[in-house]
């Protein structure tokens, strides 16, 4: 397997190219907006790494179904 250095690496405009993230309603997130995606991307990255259910139902909706394999769990209110 060869590899070639980054700075010889081509990659496609369309790698770079970058849609601005906005809402329903058309208006571009605010940089506000963006970072409590990122902070609920992580909370959930580490409940479920830390097969800690507790913490991960608290970041999702009380009607939510997680299927992975043959297991099926489904939230119940809280």
């Amino acid at each position: 397997m060869s590899t070639q250095p980054m700075s010889q690496l081509i990659l496609p405009a369309a790698f770079f190219a970058r849609k601005p993230l906005v809402t329903k309603d058309g208006e571009r997130l605010t940089a506000e907006d963006r970072f409590a995606m990122m902070e609920l991307t992580h909370r959930y990255e580490w409940s479920y790494g830390a097969l800690n259910k507790e913490a991960l139902f608290g970041l999702l909706t009380d009607d939510v179904v997680i299927a992975t394999g043959s297991a099926t769990c489904e939230a119940k209110s809280r």
